[in-house]
């Protein structure tokens, strides 16, 4: 199944393999649900405008002092300032497996996996173009949410990591903070699609 999206400047082009029509139904949605998210001014002005803020502590003798460190960009954005960041997402340019051309498109190849991890939504591997998403997720998630999904997954693509272990700092990358706009976006703004 292709699936090509378009809204404002910004497009997706979507492959899909080895989905039931259920399925491609709802990463249909979720496709366009993502490219209107990404294409939407609100877009752009989350990424210029991103920071975030994590807690520190410490022991003083036996008090225990906290304090919160303010960080004006994305963690791990490979050196790129949020403006840099959201200009290099519009372009399109997805680096894994390889480069491309900057293209203002989503170019997403996507495979189900029907095995059951709990908690996982989908995967990716840097030197692969796929992307996978789990069989439950269909069942059990809306096509609001596989929207963060492919975009986060996507964000990998363009280069975009984050630590495999949890830390303070792994939830404000750009592959999760991107996957969480598109989610917070749709809830509020959800376009139609027929």
């Amino acid at each position: 199944m292709k699936i090509k999206h378009e809204y404002k400047n910004f497009k997706i082009n979507l492959e899909a393999v080895g989905y039931t029509t259920q399925e491609e139904r709802i990463i249909g949605k979720a496709a366009y649900f993502m490219v209107y998210a990404l294409g939407h001014d609100l877009f752009k002005e989350f990424c210029i405008n991103y920071s975030y803020k994590v807690k520190t502590c410490y022991w003083s003798g036996i008090i225990r002092k906290c304090y919160y460190k303010k960080y004006k960009q994305f963690y791990k954005s490979n050196g790129r300032t949020n403006y840099q960041v959201w200009k290099h997402l519009m372009s399109g340019q997805e680096m894994c497996p390889e480069e491309t051309e900057p293209d203002q498109e989503a170019d997403i190849w996507l495979k189900i996996d029907r095995r059951y991890k709990p908690g996982v939504i989908g995967y990716t591997y840097p030197n692969s173009k796929w992307q996978w998403v789990y069989s439950w997720v269909f069942k059990e998630k809306t096509a609001e949410y596989i929207a963060g999904n492919l975009a986060h997954e996507w964000c990998h693509k363009l280069g975009y990591s984050h630590s495999k272990n949890k830390n303070p700092h792994r939830k404000h990358t750009v592959s999760y903070e991107v996957g969480y706009f598109v989610r917070r976006f749709l809830e509020n703004n959800r376009p139609n699609y027929e």
